[in-house]
C-alpha cells in the first residue's frame, strides 16, 4: 500500500517546478492572424459558449475580427469551430473596425464636382 501512494503522490506532481506567472504573448513575428467571422448564432447555446464568444469580441452574426497567431486564440477557436469561419491572413490584411464599415458603405450614387459660391446662388436662374 505503501508503495501504491509514493506512485500515485508522483504522478500528481507538476513535472514542471517553476511558476510562471506571466501571459504567454502572441506570435506576431511570423505576421499571420486569424480571420475569425460568426457564422452561426449562439442563442441557444449554453454560457461557456457565448462567454467564448464574447472573449474573442464576437457578438452579431457575420462580424469579422482579427487576432494574431497565439494558443490562447487557436483554443478558443477550437470552442467553437462550429459557429466560425477561421481563414489565416498577413498582416497587412488586417482591417480595423472603421476601415471594414467603410468598405460596407455603398456608394452615394452621385459626385459632387464643385461648390455654388454665394453670389451664385442669389441670383435668378432661367431655364
Amino acid at each position: 500500500m505503501a508503495g501504491s501512494s509514493r506512485l500515485l503522490a508522483s504522478a500528481i506532481r507538476p513535472l514542471s517546478t517553476s511558476t510562471s506567472t506571466h501571459a504567454v504573448q502572441p506570435n506576431t513575428s511570423t505576421g499571420q492572424y486569424y480571420k475569425i467571422t460568426l457564422l452561426r448564432s449562439a442563442i441557444a447555446l449554453g454560457s461557456k459558449k457565448k462567454g467564448t464568444l464574447v472573449s474573442l469580441g464576437i457578438h452579431r452574426r457575420m462580424q469579422t475580427v482579427y487576432h494574431p497567431h497565439a494558443p490562447e486564440f487557436a483554443g478558443k477557436i477550437l470552442a467553437v469551430k462550429e459557429l466560425v469561419k477561421v481563414e489565416n491572413v498577413p498582416k497587412e490584411a488586417v482591417r480595423t473596425k472603421t476601415e471594414q464599415r467603410q468598405a460596407r458603405k455603398p456608394s452615394r450614387g452621385f459626385v459632387i464636382l464643385g461648390g455654388l459660391t454665394r453670389s451664385e446662388t442669389t441670383g435668378v436662374h432661367a431655364f
